[in-house]
């Protein structure tokens, strides 16, 4: 039987975040989307991973995505509506929650956005 873990979260922001998250991958997309959500228990932490095929990010642009009003340039599919927001908003919810946020991308393969949360000891 596995353990229920508890955490300090508040649930709109988390949803938002995992929207957020799950938007992304969505939009970014140019072929039939795989996306894989997962979480699980990391050495006291849950890590909370959405994966995707999408476009990827440069490896030299990964820092400028958490920057408010920042779109990564996506030459001709640029037809996705937004206006670089939501992954500021994600990082700061993060962070106002005293958890952490990575990322891990290649271009033309896709994206891992992975978030670790501290679970409740009691």
């Amino acid at each position: 039987m596995s353990q229920i873990e508890k955490i300090d979260a508040d649930p709109i922001h988390l949803t938002n975040i995992v929207l957020n998250l799950l938007d992304n991958a969505l939009k970014y997309s140019v072929e039939v989307p795989f996306i894989e959500v997962t979480v699980t228990d990391s050495k006291g932490f849950l890590m909370v991973r959405v994966t995707d095929n999408g476009i990827g990010i440069p490896k030299k642009l990964k820092k400028r995505v958490f920057e408010k009003f920042y779109r990564v340039p996506t030459g001709n599919i640029h037809n996705t509506k937004g206006f670089g927001l939501g992954l500021y908003y994600t990082r700061n919810a993060v962070k106002a929650h005293g958890w952490k946020i990575s990322i891990e991308s290649i271009e033309d393969r896709g994206t891992a956005m992975q978030i670790l949360i501290p679970v409740k000891t009691s």
